[in-house]
């Protein structure tokens, strides 16, 4: 039973600019980028697979390095004679400035350097095509009119959208229909693109996405895997791999109740893991939110500076807002005001839930006066 190890999106050399991460903790960053790819060859290497896949874009090519060229050369050389197919997609195009141009790859390694499948035998049972981005904004559907030849099992390899997936106001890049795939007589496709894992259709897959093997975002929350692909005369099975050691977190935290500034710090460091290890691995982004007392002495970046050190990279959002006062309020000559005195007038003659109740009803009327999302409290 053939095996292939299958991966995708591991976009070595992303900045990680926008995330407001500090030059340190970006370049961190990228190095866990490489260390997932070795990662990855040594799990093939481990499984003893037949041949590793790689769906496109892992690298990303306006920032890429003759250094991470250098690099990608020599973790694939360990592979031999292990074969590893790439199949570029819209941000490692097979342009003329490319890496995959620019250095001397060893023999076990294949780059399909054309938006039109080429075949190669894994077997004499088995037939890998592979097809590649030559641009960065590939549009046409690279499954339309092919159709594979030859007998036994085919494999395809390729960086695209499916389009029942394009997330809105996002270009499909090489689009298809889950319904092309079977159209060309294949098997089974191998791909890249969407960056959560996903086997397509779920009770009898014929594609399967792998996603980044590490998050690169706080939109990539969650387990991210690697793909093990089995390859029978009976059947083809797609078994996704748990591989993240990196994760994103967002965490709510409501800071109504809290007097002092320490108790949000409290708050913050409650959300780093006690297992060991996790500072290293967790990237967390803790919003805070609800009515910040007038007495707290806030300090958002006295509270990253203090706490940052439990996190791989801490994110403090600062969505509080100030308590209401009550007396104020309801001293204005607004109908804001005359809503204040008339539930302070009920509620002195209410107690116990009742009070509780009508107490929120005037959080709420306030919130929605200025027009702040309603959060249950």
């Amino acid at each position: 039973m053939p095996t292939i190890l299958h991966t995708a999106d591991v976009h070595l050399d992303r900045t990680f600019g926008g995330s407001g991460m500090k030059t340190d903790i970006a370049n961190n960053r990228r190095q866990e980028l490489r260390d997932a790819l070795r990662r990855f060859i040594d799990l093939a290497l481990d499984q003893k697979v037949d041949a590793v896949t790689i769906g496109g874009d892992l690298y990303e090519h306006e920032r890429s390095t003759l250094d991470t060229g250098h690099f990608l050369r020599q973790q694939l050389e360990r592979l031999a004679p292990i074969p590893a197919f790439i199949a570029p997609g819209n941000h490692d195009p097979y342009v003329p400035e490319s890496l995959y141009r620019q250095i001397e790859w060893p023999p076990n390694v294949t780059i399909f350097s054309e938006p039109a499948f080429q075949p190669v035998p894994l077997s004499d049972e088995l037939t890998l095509w592979g097809a590649g981005h030559n641009g960065p904004a590939m549009r046409d559907n690279l499954l339309k009119g092919f159709h594979v030849s030859g007998p036994g099992r085919h494999l395809l390899l390729f960086h695209g959208s499916d389009t029942h997936a394009v997330p809105e106001g996002k270009p499909a890049h090489a689009p298809f229909q889950p319904t092309d795939i079977g159209a060309t007589g294949a098997h089974f496709a191998l791909l890249g693109h969407y960056h959560q894992a996903r086997l397509s259709p779920r009770d009898d897959p014929t594609f399967a996405y792998p996603g980044t093997p590490e998050p690169l975002g706080f939109d990539e929350e969650g387990d991210h895997f690697v793909l093990l692909l089995r390859v029978s005369q009976d059947a083809i099975s797609p078994q996704l791999l748990p591989f993240n050691r990196i994760n994103y977190r967002t965490f709510h935290s409501d800071v109504s109740s809290i007097l002092t500034s320490d108790e949000i710090r409290a708050a913050i460091e409650s959300f780093a893991s006690t297992e060991e290890g996790a500072a290293a691995s967790l990237i967390a982004r803790i919003i805070l939110q609800g009515q910040l007392q007038p007495e707290v002495d806030f300090d958002r970046a006295g509270l990253l500076n203090a706490c940052a050190e439990r996190f791989a990279f801490l994110d403090i959002v600062d969505s509080t807002y100030p308590a209401y006062d009550y007396d104020e309020l309801a001293e204005e000559s607004t109908t804001k005001g005359t809503f204040v005195r008339l539930i302070r007038r009920k509620m002195k003659a209410l107690s116990g839930s009742e009070l509780e109740s009508a107490e929120t009803a005037l959080v709420y009327g306030l919130d929605a006066f200025d027009k702040r999302e309603v959060r249950p409290r």
